[in-house]
């Protein structure tokens, strides 16, 4: 069976993702995630979303050791990191949506962009 181009893309992480690109088009059961590359994004993109992706890896698994080690409060800069995080993955969202065209919804906290 030949690839199709998703129809939904969702910008998402979690433990063990290949990329932060999961195709959430109607159909996909599971997690589908793809390769920023697959999707025919542009070289500088995927050089973004993949240091976003060791971001995330960093970030997250930073708050997952602190919450395993008892400690409930964030600290100040914890929550600076977080935002920024936010922020940057909003902003290569749109940026996602650009490059994929109007045909792909590209989803943020299983919500599409808006416009």
């Amino acid at each position: 069976m030949g690839y199709e181009m998703p129809t939904v893309v969702s910008i998402e992480w979690d433990f063990g993702y290949s990329s932060l690109l999961v195709d959430r088009s109607p159909g996909v059961i599971g997690v589908d995630d793809r390769a920023p590359a697959e999707l025919a994004l542009s070289p500088d993109l995927i050089r973004r979303l993949d240091a976003l992706l060791t971001r995330h890896e960093r970030i997250y698994g930073h708050w997952v050791q602190q919450s395993m080690a008892g400690v409930e409060d964030d600290t100040a800069q914890e929550r600076r990191d977080m935002a920024d995080l936010q922020a940057e993955t909003l902003a290569l969202a749109y940026e996602v949506q650009h490059e994929l065209g109007g045909s792909v919804v590209v989803l943020v906290d299983g919500h599409p962009l808006r416009s």
